[in-house]
């Protein structure tokens, strides 16, 4: 890791020994220009330096790693559309899943931990139950394992949460309906931990209030302060059995066979007296994939350098064992795991090109086949499949190029930028891998920046590319919470660009941000629809629509009632029918709506009579029309009480006053116009006849 003291300068040249043992002198990299936004599918990358120029010119072959061997040039393809689901399904096997179901498969082989019956009673007893704990220690997994179980005894609805203050605890808390498990793991963010640690008695008296309950994982350092204000209820996680770990996880594998010798030498059993589940986890994994035939010996090297991401295998590698082509390629590989060879040679070429390396170019026949470019490397790397032989080496390696290689940072950069671009030797999952790796080099960085102002000054108006970005950096749990306050600064003072507001309209509206982040995601679009831009405003209504699927169906109206304030934004409160419109004829908010008929049919708090009034009062007749219309036709998607319900909230919300009256009349004397028979026609009818009745507006 790297503080920012010790981040490079912009530019850097290159390092001076490589230039020697060539001959030639060497010189800065190439810079990469913002992009402009007039060019689409034939961008073209910055020129070559003379020197490379030249060298060109006079060696013209088929397509080589080696710099300035050919003139072609690097054309860049539009970002697909759905670059969100590739990204997102190239990180399914790691992204932090909030599926109870599969995450219930996942722990059916979990050893039970200490204290676990005593925990769960505190849980039933006293609301609340805090973990504590180090770094990784199996934490999240641990609280994970007693929500489900405390779930399963109590018949309880879980609930992950995830906030960005104490009051955002508070609020969810509040928006409980039924009494609900709530999961929250803040333990790699100390400042959010001490302002918990001091709230705890208040969160305990609502969740009671509630008939509800939370478990919480906060970092070791909160101990203390967290057991001082809720004394009882703060445990200190206790390790369970290595062996037992290690022995579950092995249970069926490949790797089974190394157990009983493994356990028994005195190397391992010393190793696994200091260790948690998650390292025992890992090294598994690397038991797993170790092959037959290692000794115990070789076996202990091999998994001790994978369980500390293989620092010593890549500084021996890079300072002794490999060329410099041998590193660049084994950087690109890294990147692009999985793409197809020559994808991964073409962007070791334009890397070395930006740093502008070059070697004498052999004869057309004497040139090496692409599989022999990576006669270094085979050691780790299979270039028949494109894969790395050993878990995790990929993963490892561009952080560990940029926390000891400093002067490689500008080059790298900029090459990552180009890759990002999408040039067109990279495939679709290309571009998706490169997404991930530029933000998980971020994240190994703690650079926040890196991620930010790449989106902001060097991807102009790429709307897709940008917003993927963002998502993935606002979610990672290292740079996330500075990415994700740079969106509010961006939304709440409305001096983005257009294309700008379309990414955060778009990483709020992500499902992965809206499950995770709903309220923020709300408060973040309030402030965008401040736009007079209309495609921001689609936009933003769209997402909306998204982040719906993710709130209560009342909480959802007690927020779009706040926004048909007159004294708010000109534009919010004529978007809110909008909202109502798109909310209420997705299929998939319907059948929320069908499986929770208790979420709307019934108004103690008057909580949905205080939005129709106040949306009939503020929306002009079109509006209204085509929010009540919507809101009709989820209720006559419904079964018959729960659909009647919601119509008479209407007509409770109508009649206060004439204006409202005459709104839902025209609403629905335009559905009675239709002649339409059904559900939808049968509740118009029953609106009618009721508004018909009335004489006078109610008091």
């Amino acid at each position: 890791m790297t503080g920012q003291a010790d981040r490079a300068p912009e530019f850097y040249r290159i390092p001076r020994d490589w230039s020697d043992r060539e001959g030639r002198k060497s010189g800065p990299p190439v810079s990469l220009p913002r992009r402009d936004p007039t060019l689409a599918t034939s961008r073209h990358a910055p020129p070559l330096p003379l020197t490379a120029q030249f060298f060109v010119a006079e060696h013209v072959g088929r397509d080589q790693i080696h710099a300035g061997r050919d003139s072609h040039t690097y054309h860049f393809q539009s970002t697909p559309e759905n670059i969100g689901d590739i990204v997102a399904d190239l990180q399914r096997r790691t992204r932090y899943s909030t599926e109870w179901g599969s995450m219930a498969r996942e722990l059916e082989h979990v050893v039970p931990p200490p204290q676990l019956d005593e925990h769960l009673g505190v849980l039933l007893n006293r609301n609340v139950l805090v973990l504590c704990a180090e770094p990784r220690t199996g934490l999240s997994t641990a609280i994970t394992h007693r929500a489900l179980k405390f779930a399963r005894q109590h018949r309880l609805g879980v609930e992950r949460i995830f906030i960005e203050a104490a009051k955002d605890l508070h609020r969810s808390v509040d928006d409980l309906e039924t009494p609900t498990l709530l999961v929250l793991d803040i333990s790699d963010d100390g400042e959010l931990g001490r302002e918990l640690a001091k709230a705890l008695p208040q969160i305990q008296a609502a969740l009671h209030a509630h008939r509800s309950h939370l478990i919480i994982a906060l970092g070791h350092e909160h101990f203390q302060a967290a057991d001082a204000t809720l004394p009882g209820s703060v445990f200190e996680l206790r390790r369970p059995s290595a062996e037992a770990v290690l022995t579950a996880c092995l249970r069926g594998s490949d790797g089974e066979g190394y157990l009983k010798e493994f356990l028994a030498h005195d190397r391992f059993k010393r190793h696994l007296a200091d260790s948690w589940p998650p390292r025992m986890a890992k090294l598994a994994e690397m038991i797993k994939n170790a092959g037959p035939g290692l000794s115990m010996d070789h076996l202990f090297d091999r998994v001790l350098d994978g369980l500390d991401d293989w620092r010593q295998d890549l500084h021996r590698r890079f300072e002794t064992e490999i060329n410099p082509i041998s590193r660049a390629l084994l950087v690109a590989a890294a990147v692009l795991e999985f793409s197809p060879i020559e994808s991964v040679v073409k962007a070791t070429r334009r890397f070395l090109e930006l740093v502008d390396y070059q070697e004498d170019r052999p004869h057309l026949l004497e040139e090496p086949s692409l599989t022999a470019e990576f006669a270094q490397l085979t050691e780790v790397f299979d270039p028949a499949r494109s894969t790395f032989r050993r878990p995790g080496y990929a993963a490892a390696v561009v952080p560990h190029v940029w926390i000891e290689y400093p002067r490689w940072r500008s080059p790298l950069k900029t090459w990552f930028i180009e890759l990002l671009q999408y040039p067109k030797y990279l495939d679709e999952q290309g571009l998706g891998r490169v997404i991930v790796a530029f933000v998980a080099l971020a994240s190994a960085a703690n650079d926040s920046e890196l991620v930010t102002k790449t989106v902001t000054e060097q991807l102009g108006d790429d709307v897709d590319l940008g917003a993927q970005l963002l998502l993935r950096g606002a979610l990672d749990t290292v740079i996330g919470k500075e990415v994700r306050r740079s969106l509010w600064n961006q939304a709440y003072y409305a001096n983005a660009s257009t294309s700008r507001q379309l990414m955060l309209a778009k990483v709020c509206g992500a499902p992965a941000y809206a499950e995770r982040f709903p309220n923020n995601a709300l408060y973040r679009l309030q402030h965008l629809a401040k736009s007079e831009d209309a495609s921001v405003q689609q936009a933003v209504v769209t997402a909306v629509s998204n982040v719906s699927l993710h709130h209560r169906p009342r909480i959802l109206l007690i927020r779009f009632t706040s926004w048909l304030d007159p004294s708010g934004p000109s534009q919010l409160p004529h978007m809110v029918p909008r909202m109502i419109d798109a909310v209420y004829r997705r299929t998939e908010f319907q059948e929320r709506l069908r499986h929770d008929p208790d979420a709307l049919n019934t108004d103690p708090g008057g909580h949905v009579a205080t939005f129709w009034q106040r949306l009939f009062r503020t929306a002009t007749p079109t509006e209204a029309r085509s929010a009540a219309t919507a809101w009709l036709e989820a209720a006559a998607a419904l079964d018959a009480e729960t659909g009647d319900a919601l119509a008479d909230h209407l007509v409770s919300a109508a009649l206060r006053d004439y204006r409202s009256i005459g709104q839902l009349a025209q609403t629905v004397r335009a559905q009675l116009a239709r002649n339409d028979q059904g559900r939808l026609a049968d509740l118009s009818l029953h609106i009618m006849i009721k508004l018909l009745e009335l004489k006078e507006p109610l008091p």
